[in-house]
């Protein structure tokens, strides 16, 4: 997590989005949504599947959707 993009690996490959291609972040109970603007699809981040951290993973992008102006809807 950049200052304003966000990157992960998926498929052995570096995936970015930049926060004016990020329409909108759901943090739900046990996974988090990144919403783009664009064609391509949402990133999904599960606890259940992939063992993320999510609750730690929420809180950090709650930080970066303020700095970016970028809406959060939090279940």
């Amino acid at each position: 997590m950049g200052r304003s993009t966000l990157s992960t690996f998926k498929f052995n490959r570096e995936r970015k989005l930049s926060a004016s291609e990020i329409s909108k972040i759901k943090i739900l109970h046990g996974s988090v949504v990144i919403e783009s603007k664009g064609k391509g699809g949402n990133w999904v981040f599960s606890r259940l599947i992939n063992r993320y951290d999510t609750k730690a993973m929420g809180e950090r992008l709650e930080q970066f959707a303020k700095v970016n102006q970028i809406p959060v809807e939090n279940e």
